[in-house]
């Protein structure tokens, strides 16, 4: 007989609860490893590529709101999954009765109970707990797990300058490729005394996994596991999806007076990229994207446009195999005296502005190809040292900066299924 409960769309765990609607979960045993799930795969996919033992890299951050360690730096770390014949249960969510659950509900998925013993090199995490896998997908699960920083095995400390530590877990997703996962808490500050006093609360991240330089990005070290070209991923590659991006072009492009010429664009890759997991939008898990490092040679045959851009190229694999979408994205702030540097001509005269703006934007669906490319002018007026008083009060002392669109082309058509 199926179990009905009532939780939070996503499990209290590591700072990363959020305020969501609750709703009814429906839990049905699964008795058999083995036996196809309504999700249409048995719990044995996913134990057969999560339950095994991992040996990673760990790079501990460097928050500004508290002091931590004793661990610092790069570390190893080992992360063992178990699976000893524990309860597989399918969920099954629905809107509560009462009609309360009124932002969303949670997809349908499978929770596979499993023990993990985590360690890293010195020790400051040397940890054992029982945990459960979360999957809507058999080559993807995901553990989120709370810690009692007091009750740890290992040395980990955390000492914040105010406040205090809350919500303490780990967050981890397991495929094929291996794992990736981070370290967080919120650190929750009273502010004032009595009935009256407010409470704020930060999250903050320890620690990331496996801290890969190809998954860095301009906030730091970023959740994901590095990929070749080759390395299949949802069933598919990044070779494939960069293939399918090529293959449409050339194709038509209209500039904004109205002409018409023709668009050769060629991506050519630059490196190893980052696979990064999450909710695929649809309530899927799935690999959200793979982000790979490329050189964009873009070319008219009017002469208007050639230019060779770096970029990143973006694989969004379908549910059923293939890719959603591949896209790349180049936008690059120029001074007025570097227009060359955009590939455009015939522009004319841009010193007017005080800076440059361009945009190259392109992607490739399963049923269409679509682009544009932009100029803008930015225009920056002095701003006022002192407010100007006007019938409506005080106003600001700055109009904010002016965009003037200087040139655009755009690029529509279908694409090949």
């Amino acid at each position: 007989m199926a179990a009905i409960v009532t939780t939070a769309c996503s499990p209290t765990n590591g700072g990363l609860n959020s305020l969501r609607s609750s709703y009814e979960e429906v839990l049905s045993a699964i008795s058999d490893i083995d036996q196809v799930s309504p999700l249409g795969f048995p719990a044995s996919d996913v134990i057969a590529f999560a339950a095994r033992d991992y040996t990673t890299s760990l790079l501990w951050a460097s928050p500004d709101e508290v002091a931590f360690g004793p661990e610092s730096g790069r570390r190893a770390l080992e992360i063992q999954v178990s699976y000893h014949g524990g309860p597989i249960v399918f969920v099954h969510s629905r809107p509560r009765s009462d009609g309360l659950d009124v932002l969303r509900s949670c997809p349908d998925r499978m929770r596979i109970a499993v023990t993990v013993r985590l360690r890293t090199e010195n020790g400051a995490l040397d940890e054992t707990f029982d945990a459960s896998l979360e999957t809507a997908s058999n080559h993807l699960a995901k553990l989120t797990q709370p810690l009692d920083l007091e009750a740890l095995s290992g040395t980990f400390e955390i000492t914040p300058p105010e406040g205090r530590v809350v919500q303490l877990g780990l967050a981890a997703t397991f495929s094929p490729l291996g794992t990736t996962g981070q370290l967080t808490s919120f650190v929750e500050v009273r502010h004032g005394s009595g009935p009256n006093a407010a409470v704020s609360g930060r999250m903050v991240r320890y620690a990331t996994w496996p801290a890969d330089p190809a998954c860095r990005t301009q906030r730091g070290e970023g959740l994901g596991l590095a990929a070749g070209l080759d390395l299949s991923f949802a069933g598919v590659s990044a070779r494939e999806g960069l293939t399918q991006f090529n293959g449409v072009y050339p194709m038509p492009l209209d500039w904004r007076n109205g002409s018409r010429t023709r668009l050769a664009l060629i991506v050519v890759p630059t490196g190893d990229g980052c696979v990064g997991f999450g909710d695929g939008g649809s309530g899927q898990q799935a690999p959200l994207v793979g982000t790979f490092p490329v050189n964009i040679v873009a070319m008219t045959d009017d002469g208007r446009l050639y230019g060779e851009y770096a970029a990143a190229l973006q694989l969004r694999p379908a549910t059923g195999g293939g890719f959603d979408s591949a896209s790349t994205l180049t936008e690059m702030a120029l001074p007025v005296d570097q227009l060359a540097t955009s590939g455009l001509s015939g522009i004319g005269d841009v010193t007017p502005y005080n800076s440059l703006s361009f945009v190259l934007f392109s992607q490739v669906t399963r049923t269409m190809a679509a682009g544009e490319v932009t100029l803008r002018g930015l225009t920056r007026p002095p701003c006022l040292t002192q407010p100007v008083q006007s019938s409506g009060g005080m106003t600001s002392g700055c109009e904010g900066t002016r965009f003037t669109e200087i040139e655009r082309g755009n690029w529509q058509t279908p694409s090949n299924p």
